[in-house]
């Protein structure tokens, strides 16, 4: 049940990874930079983070797709283990 719950973690970090790595800048600082402090965005264009109120314009997208590709891996995990 972990392995699940891990791949639905690295699912939802994975398209920040990615952004973040593609503005040129390190992930992990950014999401420890992310989770000590909440009300931050990562804002892709000024490569850095904002407050969220001036954060990504599409937010629920990103989210939506993150969870939905993470729900995806941990059923492919899931029934690999059954």
């Amino acid at each position: 049940m972990w392995l699940a719950a891990r791949a639905v973690l690295i699912g939802l970090e994975t398209p920040f990874r990615l952004r973040a790595a593609h503005a040129g800048l390190n992930p992990d600082t950014l999401l420890v930079a992310l989770r000590n402090d909440p009300t931050q965005a990562f804002d892709q264009t000024e490569r850095k983070l904002v407050p969220f109120a001036y954060g990504p314009v599409d937010a629920a997208r990103v989210v939506q797709r993150a969870i939905r590709e993470a729900g995806r891996t941990a059923c492919d995990l899931l029934r690999m283990a059954l």
